[in-house]
């Protein structure tokens, strides 16, 4: 089914942003989780640092640092794949939401949350042409999932990632003899940029799961062209996404920005903001440039 305007003019619907109370929340868990997990290990590591460090890492703090790992590995790899289903879920949930309110605008109206057809203002000849549903089938469903099993992968390499630097830094202090504020202050850095990390994941993630679910709607919708809409929250933005904002690109292909990783949807790239304006051609468009102009959401 292709999705056609009621109107000679074509339709450039609004970019549909990312969830930020969804992001927020998921942020949140991820960070109560490193918090404890910090809390934790260095009231463990601080009580068995030595009071006169010079040499190798004592035995008991060994052992402690790898009963500590397996400890918090095992408490991450238990939440994550609850984290992230109602983390991707609610993203998903979101941009439907905000997708069928923009369809409303421009004379679509949402009877059910996954179900859209055209105002009755329109004929009858018109709403069979023009009606849409948003799927929720199983292929849909399985395509979700392993956008959420790419974010328990990311939450249960936390840990691991962490207990590596706490033992890194813990040998780097024992040997050059620090005394144990300096030990201190080392792991509350290392604290402080695992909350960042985490803080990365819920942000990416937001942004990939719905530039890919927004993808699968486009196609749903019979959308194939889309205008690339940089933003600007970033303050060090890709300057190849900076200078193909508002450029068209086709939704089935993304755009290849030629820096090796081929293709990309907006929002797909490490850290990428980028939006999606979809274009919905009036019903004598033929997908080309033209008409009488088009209608902005």
């Amino acid at each position: 089914m292709k999705l056609v305007s009621p109107t000679r003019q074509r339709i450039v619907l609004a970019p549909i942003r990312p969830s930020a109370g969804e992001e927020a929340w998921y942020r949140s868990r991820l960070q109560d989780l490193c918090a404890d997990m910090r809390a934790h290990t260095m009231r463990k590591m601080v009580d068995l640092y030595p009071a006169h460090p010079m040499g190798a890492v004592p035995q008991q703090m060994q052992h402690t640092l790898t009963a500590l790992e397996t400890y918090w590995t095992e408490v991450f790899a238990s939440r994550a794949h609850e984290l992230a289903t109602q983390f991707a879920w609610g993203v998903v949930r979101h941009h439907d939401q905000a997708l069928a309110t923009e369809l409303r605008k421009h004379g679509f109206q949402v009877e059910k949350p996954q179900t859209v057809v055209l105002d009755s203002a329109f004929t009858e000849a018109a709403k069979k042409s023009f009606g849409v549903k948003f799927s929720a089938d199983e292929a849909m469903q399985a395509k979700i999932r392993a956008r959420v099993a790419d974010n328990v992968d990311l939450i249960k390499k936390i840990p691991k990632s962490y207990h590596e630097k706490i033992r890194k830094a813990t040998e780097e202090s024992v040997l050059a003899g620090r005394e144990i504020r300096e030990y201190t202050d080392t792991l509350e850095k290392l604290g402080a940029e695992d909350l960042r990390h985490a803080a990365l994941i819920a942000r990416d993630q937001n942004n990939k799961i719905t530039g890919y679910i927004h993808q699968l709607r486009q196609q749903e919708l019979g959308i194939e062209k889309a205008l690339w809409t940089h933003t600007t929250y970033t303050p060090n933005p890709r300057e190849e996404h900076l200078d193909f904002d508002g450029e068209e690109y086709p939704v089935d292909e993304g755009h290849d920005f030629e820096d090796g990783f081929g293709p990309v949807q907006p929002g797909e790239a490490i850290n990428c903001g980028c939006l999606s304006r979809s274009i919905i051609p009036g019903y004598n468009d033929n997908d080309e440039e033209g008409g009488e102009g088009e209608q902005e959401g």
